[in-house]
Formats: C-alpha cells, sequence, structure tokens
C-alpha cells in the first residue's frame, strides 16, 4: 500500500494508504457528494499545492515549523523505539490464551462494603455473624457521595483480572453468594460478595473467532502496558531526574498567569515566590529565561526552553488542574515528569539511529507537507476572507 502511488504533486505523493486513512477518517460531508472518493483525492492534491506553496516561501524554516517536526519526529522515533525494545517481547502461548478465552466467557456482578475506619470494619463484620443481610449493610453504605456503581461492578472474569489483579485473585477464592472475610488494603477494609455469576454460550465459528481476536489484542496490550511501565520505570530510575525548584516556580507562575483569573491569580499568591529570584516578570516575557535549568539528570540537563517547545506543540491536549493551589502545583510537577520520560525516549532512540530508518524519514516528510500547508493555509486565511472550502478548491 505504501508503494502504490494515487496521485503526484511534484514531488510530493500520495500513496494508497495514505488516501484510503485519510478517506475514512476525513470529514464526512465528502462522503455525502457524486464521486466522493474522486472528490476527496482533488482536496488532497490541492493540499499538496498549498504544502508546495508554502515550502516555496519557506515556510518550513520557520522556528514553528521546525520544532512542531522536531517534536514529530521524536514521536515517531519513539514509536520505533517501543516496537523494538517493547512489544516484540509480548509473547502469548496458546495455554494461555486458552484460559484468558474460558475466563472471557464467565460474567460476573460483584458487590463490596467498604470502610476506612478500623471500627466501623468491626462493626460490618459482626452485623454480618449476627445475621443482618448483606445487602441491608450496603444500602446502608450509600449515600450522595456514595453511588452503586462506586461499589458494585459487571465484568468477565477475564477482564476484572486485567484491570484489579488483587480483587480478581480475591474473587477467586469466593463461591457464588459468599462473604469474604475483611480485606485490607491501604485505603480501608473492604467485604466482597459475587451476587451473580452465569457463562456467555458461544454457538457459531464467527463468534469464537471474534472472542479470540478480542481476547488475544486485550491480553497484548495488557502484557505491553506492564512491559513499557517497566521499562519506563528502569530509563527514569537511571536516569535519576530531579526538578530544579526555582525554575518550575518561574514556569508555574507564568501558566498561571496564562491561564488563571486575575481574583484567583492574586489569591494563590504565586508571584510572591518568583519576584524574589527573578524580579516581575510578565507572560509574554517566560521565553527569555530559557537557557535555566528545569530538570537536572544523572548525565546532563533539560532547560526550560525544551519544555515549552515540548508542551506548546502538545498545549491543547494537556489538562491541568485548577481546582486548587496544591493540586496545580502537583498537576504542573505531573506533566513536567511526562516531558522528562518523553525527552529520555526520544535521546534514547536517537543514540540508536531510529531516525534513519526509511519509515521514519517518510512518515516526517508526510507531516513536513502537512504543516507547510497548514501554515500557508493559515496566512493565506490571515490576508483573505476565503473560507477553506474556497481555499481548497
Amino acid at each position: 500500500m505504501d508503494t502504490l502511488i494515487v496521485a503526484s504533486v511534484g514531488p510530493l505523493d500520495i500513496t494508497a494508504r495514505e488516501f484510503l486513512l485519510s478517506y475514512e477518517y476525513g470529514p464526512a460531508f465528502y462522503k455525502r457528494m457524486k464521486e466522493p472518493q474522486r472528490k476527496f483525492l482533488d482536496f488532497m492534491i490541492n493540499e499538496k499545492l498549498l504544502a508546495l506553496e508554502g515550502f516555496d516561501e519557506g515556510v518550513e524554516k520557520e522556528e514553528r515549523a521546525t520544532e512542531m517536526l522536531s517534536q514529530i519526529e521524536g514521536d515517531l522515533i519513539t514509536e520505533q523505539l517501543f516496537r523494538e525494545d517493547v512489544m516484540s517481547r509480548v509473547n502469548i502461548s496458546e495455554e494461555e490464551l486458552r484460559k484468558a478465552i474460558e475466563r472471557e466467557k464467565v460474567n460476573l456482578k460483584v458487590r463490596w462494603l467498604y470502610t476506612d475506619s478500623f471500627r466501623e470494619m468491626q462493626r460490618q463484620s459482626q452485623d454480618l455473624k449476627n445475621g443482618i443481610p448483606f445487602d441491608s449493610l450496603f444500602v446502608r453504605q450509600l449515600h450522595d457521595s456514595i453511588k452503586i456503581d462506586d461499589c458494585s461492578l459487571e465484568d468477565s472474569r477475564f477482564r476484572i483480572e486485567l484491570k484489579n489483579p488483587d480483587l480478581s485473585k480475591i474473587l477467586d477464592t469466593l463461591s457464588y453468594g459468599t462473604v469474604s472475610p475483611p480485606i485490607q488494603t491501604p485505603d480501608g477494609w473492604y467485604f466482597v460478595k459475587i451476587e451473580d455469576s452465569w457463562v456467555n454460550a458461544i454457538t457459531t465459528e464467527s463468534e469464537a473467532f471474534a472472542l479470540r481476536k478480542r481476547v488475544k489484542d486485550a491480553l497484548f496490550k495488557y502484557k505491553m502496558d506492564v512491559l513499557s511501565d517497566q521499562y519506563v520505570r528502569e530509563m527514569m530510575s537511571d536516569a535519576d531526574p530531579v526538578i530544579v525548584r526555582n525554575t518550575f516556580d518561574l514556569l508555574q507562575n507564568y501558566l498561571a498567569q496564562k491561564y488563571l483569573p486575575p481574583e484567583k491569580l492574586a489569591d494563590w499568591n504565586l508571584t510572591g515566590q518568583v519576584l524574589e529570584e527573578f524580579g516581575p516578570i510578565n507572560v509574554g516575557e517566560i521565553d527569555a529565561f530559557g537557557e535555566k535549568q528545569l530538570v537536572r539528570i544523572r548525565k546532563g540537563e533539560i532547560n526550560l526552553r525544551d519544555f515549552l517547545i515540548w508542551y506548546r506543540t502538545r498545549e491543547n491536549y494537556i489538562k491541568l488542574s485548577y481546582a486548587s493551589r496544591k493540586s496545580f502545583f502537583i498537576s504542573l510537577q505531573q506533566v513536567v515528569w511526562r516531558m522528562v520520560r518523553d525527552h529520555l525516549l526520544v535521546e534514547r532512540a536517537e543514540q540508536r539511529g531510529f531516525q534513519d530508518r526509511e519509515i521514519v524519514r517518510k512518515q516526517k516528510l508526510w507531516w513536513k507537507s502537512k504543516i507547510a500547508f497548514s501554515i500557508a493555509r493559515e496566512e493565506i486565511g490571515q490576508s483573505s476572507p476565503m473560507t477553506e472550502d474556497e481555499l481548497l478548491h
């Protein structure tokens, strides 16, 4: 599919794969036109023509374009790194798959009692011994902040095992209708009961095939996620990253100024700690501090500019918590750790030369034309009241 060329626009090709994926996930209104695939191909050709115009004007050399392309290349080579170091290690035996399929057929309806009080746990335990029905105690714990869905679930044994291995182990020890002894966890005590259990009958070959594929895909993803988490933990441990507090405070103040209403910004008083170190700053001046060290790692550093480039490329998809000063601090700290993870992964992938792989070069060229098109379209839009449909047709 990558070698089959549907159309060529100068040096830019539209492959069959690109066309099919773009058509499948592109705007729906094209599918309602006469000859929809032809119309959509015309749209893609016009997009490539506008990208070439952007190349002629050198838009791909603009700082925002090079920064965006650099971040995209980082994502591309990180994907190749994970394919080689993580996905290649996932192994599912036929026996393992068979057992998983059998557990997927078994469905459970589970309810539990919960308390974070040792005294209340003892009282619930005594109530059960005295013959008070589990259902009565279950209803008694419900109120405005605790709904039925917060203390019950209905799913297959296999899915429960993937989502909550500890709960799955408990359920494996229980028979239908019995209540577990009190189970202590870091957040409190639980009494668990299997309310109902049934087996889904598979009656046709197509159902069996679909079930096998569904279970295999879920098992593969679960194992891949486990290996991925282990891979990242070991990488982060080796790098031993430390956030530099005063630069973090500067970043926190910048984002607070950018997003918080003035009343909340004044109430949180984030500027006081920054004034002593950096003096008064405006939101637009943050880039002047780009060389400040934000994170120390064992073999180098990550500066504030590195973070800002990473953040601005993903800004629309990153959610910070503004509920309180503490939640804002914690959520931003988590975002910084995500950036550190990505930085280390890209660095490792670059050291192993994944950026030179043919698949990466092809995808990078595709994204380069997309960026050129986007910037060219934006610049034309700023100088002309034309709609996007008029622009591309």
